[in-house]
């Protein structure tokens, strides 16, 4: 995953300065047809800041016909079990835990780092809660051990 920021001052008489962060990544996204995955897909649409260089969305049949549209490209759907993780930098599963446990040795040994929305790794000190501007330590951890847990919603609250 490529991180690239640019830094700009807003105006003359301003003296703060604004980095904006861009990452540049290959998805794997499981659960890209779950309610979740398509409001993803959405916010990706909108937002140029986070580039996807290649997504793959990831179906748990194999054969399953299904495409997904981002940004004027067509992405085919590839089956999960057949899938090689090293094709991508960042696996974002949105899927139940059991899909996740079946999965996750074989995405994190490929190097891929796993972004775990299923709760199987909450509450665990294997992975790390990253709120991005809050805990970056956590969030450098979880990228070693490539493996990342979102907060809980009442969890970003705080």
């Amino acid at each position: 995953m490529k991180v690239k920021t640019e830094t700009k001052t807003k105006t003359k008489t301003e003296t703060k300065t604004e980095t904006k962060m861009r990452m540049e990544m290959k998805l794997a996204l499981y659960g890209y047809d779950t309610e979740t995955g398509k409001m993803l897909l959405e916010m990706l649409e909108q937002h140029d800041d986070v580039v996807i260089s290649e997504l793959i969305p990831l179906a748990p049949l194999a054969g399953a016909c299904d495409a997904v549209d981002l940004r004027g490209q067509r992405y085919e759907a590839q089956a999960v079990d057949d899938f090689d993780f090293a094709r991508a930098t960042v696996a974002l599963f949105l899927c139940t835990p059991d899909e996740t446990q079946r999965h996750a040795a074989r995405v994190r040994e490929s190097g891929c780092v796993l972004i775990d929305n299923s709760r199987l790794y909450s509450g665990t000190h294997e992975a790390a809660v990253v709120l991005p501007e809050v805990s970056v330590q956590d969030l450098e951890r979880g990228l070693k051990e490539r493996l990342l847990v979102p907060p809980t919603p009442s969890g970003a609250q705080l």
